[in-house]
C-alpha cells in the first residue's frame, strides 16, 4: 500500500512522498470538505523532501524490548495505512486499523466529536459511500511514543477530484497492548483557514 501511495504522489507535480511532502504557502478559499467547512488552499507542491521529525522516548533497553526507532517505524506505518484506507474507501482495512471500544473518539472536519466504534464505523461507512476520489499528501508530520501510548501530528494536504487542494491539521492517537500491533483510538481533524504570524520571541 505504501509503495501504491508514492506513486499516485510522485505523479503529482513530482511531489515525493515518504510519509511527508513539502507544500507551499496558501490562501483562504471557501471549500467543502466532509461538510462543507472553509479550507486553505494548496498554492502548490514541491519536490523538495521533508523530514519525519520523532520524538523518540529515551529509556534503558532491556532485552527482547522493541527499540525507539522501530516503535516509531511501527506508529508510522500504522499512521499511513489509515491514510491509505481513507484514500481506497477501504472500510475493512480501516477497521482493523481501530480499537474496537467505547473510548474511541473521531473528529470529521466541521462534525461534531463521535463517541465509541459503532459511531467511528458508522461515519466512515457514509464517507466510503461518496465516490469522489481523494488522495492525502501528508506534511510537518511528527510521531512520538510514550510506552504504549503513540500520537503523530501531521498536516493532511487533501486533492479531490472536484475540488481544490485543501489542508486539514490532524491528530493521531495509538495504543496498544504489550506484543500487539498500534491501533487507532482517537483521530481529530480541523480545518486549516490561515498562516499564523509566530513572531520571534525574546
Amino acid at each position: 500500500m505504501a509503495e501504491k501511495r508514492k506513486a499516485r504522489a510522485q505523479s503529482l507535480n513530482d511531489a515525493t512522498f515518504d510519509g511527508v511532502s513539502d507544500t507551499g504557502r496558501g490562501r483562504v478559499i471557501a471549500s467543502p470538505y466532509y461538510s462543507g467547512v472553509t479550507l486553505r488552499r494548496i498554492a502548490g507542491l514541491t519536490g523538495a523532501r521533508a523530514t519525519l521529525r520523532c520524538s523518540r522516548r529515551r529509556g534503558k533497553r532491556t532485552e527482547g524490548a522493541p527499540t525507539a526507532n522501530a516503535d516509531i517505524d511501527a506508529i508510522d506505518t500504522a499512521n499511513q495505512a489509515f491514510y491509505g484506507a481513507f484514500e481506497d474507501r477501504d472500510l475493512e482495512a480501516m477497521s482493523e486499523l481501530w480499537e474496537h471500544s467505547d473510548r474511541v473518539t473521531c473528529t470529521h472536519p466541521g462534525w461534531s466529536t463521535l463517541r465509541g466504534w459503532g459511531q467511528v464505523a458508522a461515519s466512515f461507512f457514509a464517507l466510503f459511500q461518496n465516490d469522489q476520489h481523494l488522495q492525502f499528501i501528508l506534511t510537518n508530520a511528527s510521531a512520538a511514543s510514550a510506552g504504549d501510548v503513540a500520537w503523530v501530528s501531521v498536516d493532511e494536504n487533501i486533492l479531490s477530484d472536484a475540488q481544490p487542494a485543501t489542508t486539514v491539521a490532524a491528530l493521531n492517537v495509538f495504543t496498544r497492548v504489550p506484543g500487539g500491533p498500534w491501533r487507532l483510538v482517537a483521530h481529530h481533524a480541523s480545518p486549516v483557514t490561515a498562516d499564523p504570524e509566530l513572531g520571534d520571541e525574546e
